[in-house]
């Protein structure tokens, strides 16, 4: 039985966002939180997530001068935004054969029917995160370079985290299949 696997984003495109995070992080903060069937003024669109974030937790896992150019800009925000309201997109290379294409739409449904927790049968399948997950993943790795005491960098992402956390620990306590 053959298998496929997930792939979001080119080494390109890792790429091209690790480079806008130094040169335009607002327009990275504007990919982060686009819906399906909306785009920037750049012309990025819900396509452009994966690698953004992609981006942005390599630089959160850093720390560092970059990092900062993302809080100064609001990342926080975005990202709580994101844990709120993100959702996980799944599409099909364009030549992937038909049987492939139905058998991983397969997958995905089972996936998410179940919470996204249990392997799936005889398809070799890398597991889909919740959507919520590489924004918080961001956002705790981004408590790693904390100072003592906070700056205030510190604490404009703490304020974001305090402002969301009721709405993003709703997100996050309700089963998948339960929310509108």
């Amino acid at each position: 039985m053959e298998g496929f696997r997930i792939i979001t984003h080119t080494p390109e495109q890792a790429a091209q966002w690790t480079r806008l995070i130094a040169t335009d992080p607002a327009r990275v903060l504007s990919t982060l939180v686009l819906q399906p069937g909306q785009r920037n003024r750049h012309g990025d669109n819900y396509r452009d997530i994966y690698p953004a974030l992609a981006a942005v937790k390599d630089t959160s896992r850093a720390g560092g001068k970059w990092w900062k150019g993302l809080v100064k800009a609001g990342v926080a925000e975005a990202l709580c935004q994101n844990v709120e309201e993100m959702c996980t997109f799944f599409q099909t290379l364009p030549d992937m054969p038909e049987h492939l294409k139905k058998q991983a739409m397969e997958s995905v449904r089972i996936c998410f029917e179940h919470g996204l927790k249990y392997p799936i049968s005889h398809i070799e399948m890398i597991q889909i995160p919740s959507p919520y997950y590489p924004p918080l993943e961001i956002l705790c790795n981004a408590t790693c370079h904390f100072s003592q005491p906070p700056n205030p960098d510190d604490v404009k992402l703490v304020d974001s985290l305090k402002k969301h956390w009721a709405a993003m620990m709703t997100r996050v306590s309700v089963p998948p299949h339960t929310q509108t």
